[in-house]
């Protein structure tokens, strides 16, 4: 990490840490490590979403996301 990744990671890091009291934490599905899977952490700084997919014929894969709430890609001011 250059010190400029670094001091984005720590203002990060201390405003998740500054909302704890105002993020939430979702689970659907089961329990088992087979079983598809969802969760989400909510604050008011960030999305996180989790998604673990159980497809016909055993296949399965992920969906994730990281998301800045008011900072999306192509939004325009």
């Amino acid at each position: 990490m250059t010190a400029d990744n670094d001091e984005q990671a720590a203002f990060k890091l201390e405003s998740a840490e500054g909302n704890l009291d105002s993020t939430y934490f979702a689970w659907s599905g089961s329990t088992s490590s087979d079983q598809p899977i969802y969760y989400r952490v909510q604050s008011p700084d960030f999305t996180i979403e989790f998604a673990h997919q159980q497809n016909m014929g055993g296949t399965s894969h992920i969906h994730a996301i990281y998301r800045e709430n008011g900072n999306d890609y192509g939004a325009e001011d």
